[in-house]
C-alpha cells in the first residue's frame, strides 16, 4: 500500500510542477548555511544506514541565491536518497559545493557497484529506471524527473556526470 501511495504522490507532484500556473516562493538563501544544515540532516540519515556522508565546501565567500528553499531541499533529498539506494554502502557519499564560471554548483557523488550506462537524453525521463537495478531497488523512477523539473523552475540546470 505504501508503494502505491508513494507512486501516486510522485505522479501528482510531477504533474503539479509541470503546470504553467505552478508558483514557487523565491527568497534570498545563504547557500553555505543552507547546504550545511541540509547536509547535517542527511548525514544523520546516512549514518543510520551505515554510510559515511562527506560535505566539502570549495567556496570561501558568502553566496546568496534567490530560490525556493523547500524545493531546493527536495532536490537535495532526492539526490541523496538515490545515492543511498543505488550506491555501495562501503564508500562515502560526497557532496561538494563549488563555483565555476560564475555558477554555483552542487555535486553529489557516490560509488556504484554496478556501472550504469544511461544516455543523458533519457536519464531524467519519468518512469525510466536502470535495468541493472530493477530487481534490487524499488521505486517508480520519478525522482530524477522531479529533480530536473524543480531545478529548471528555480532557474538552474542539471547535468548527469
Amino acid at each position: 500500500m505504501n508503494r502505491v501511495v508513494k507512486i501516486t504522490n510522485d505522479m501528482l507532484q510531477l504533474a503539479h510542477i509541470r503546470d504553467p500556473e505552478y508558483q514557487m516562493e523565491f527568497k534570498q538563501i545563504n547557500v553555505l548555511d543552507f547546504l550545511l544544515e541540509e547536509h547535517s540532516y542527511f548525514s544523520h540519515r546516512a549514518s543510520a544506514n551505515n554510510v559515511t556522508a562527506i560535505y566539502e565546501n570549495k567556496v570561501t565567500e558568502k553566496i546568496e541565491l534567490r530560490a525556493d528553499g523547500e524545493q531546493l531541499s527536495q532536490i537535495l533529498y532526492n539526490f541523496w536518497n538515490n545515492a543511498l539506494k543505488y550506491g555501495s554502502h562501503n564508500f562515502p557519499i560526497k557532496t561538494e559545493l563549488f563555483i565555476t564560471n560564475e555558477e554555483i554548483g552542487i555535486k553529489v557523488s557516490n560509488y556504484l557497484a554496478t556501472k550504469i550506462n544511461i544516455p543523458s537524453k533519457i536519464f531524467f525521463d519519468p518512469f525510466y529506471r536502470n535495468p541493472n537495478t530493477l530487481e534490487k531497488v524499488s521505486g517508480p523512477g520519478l525522482g530524477l524527473s522531479i529533480v530536473k523539473e524543480l531545478t529548471e523552475k528555480i532557474g538552474g540546470r542539471i547535468v548527469p556526470i
